[in-house]
């Protein structure tokens, strides 16, 4: 009989693309992001979202436990007027993704994997402004936001991607 250890779950953050996004204050900032669990089963894919220290959002985006060995892509619409940022403000913004992983008593012990950190610099946009969220030094050119969706959404894709590790 060999015996495996249970592998910690891959993670990797399409959206945003870039380390350092400024968000135009009144749009959407996409989250998008491609879990799996090598051996077994996702428990969950954390969204967190911190102000000076203080956590401002922490966010499930993982409606279910998803099982097997494919990729599940989990898409937000970050709005941060909506946390209470506002123009001038910087965010920070992270991703953990966790197994169903349990300790020999039982109890829930996950693997985990975190993402790196993402900073948010808000700045100040139009009345309505739709614009989509640049990397810093970036231009906005005006091009609109399509999906205003705030819920969470999670969906599983083929089980042979093979995504990129973000850790």
């Amino acid at each position: 009989i060999k015996i495996r250890p249970d592998i910690a779950p891959e993670l990797a953050v399409e959206q945003p693309a870039q380390p350092e996004v400024q968000v135009p204050l009144g749009s959407n900032l996409p989250i998008v992001a491609r879990a799996s669990d090598p051996d077994f089963q996702l428990s969950s894919i954390w969204l967190y979202v911190a102000h000076k220290g203080k956590l401002l959002l922490q966010q499930n985006l993982l409606l279910e436990p998803k099982s097997g060995i494919g990729n599940v892509t989990a898409r937000f619409q970050l709005r941060p007027d909506a946390l209470g940022l506002k123009a001038g403000d910087e965010a920070v913004l992270y991703l953990i993704a966790k197994d169903n992983r349990h300790a020999p008593s039982g109890e829930f012990d996950a693997n985990q994997t975190r993402s790196g950190n993402y900073t948010l610099r808000i700045v100040a946009g139009q009345p309505g402004d739709r614009s989509k969220p640049n990397p810093v030094g970036g231009n906005a050119s005006g091009d609109s936001q399509p999906n205003a969706e705030t819920q969470p959404n999670a969906e599983g894709d083929q089980p042979n991607e093979q995504p990129n590790a973000n850790r």
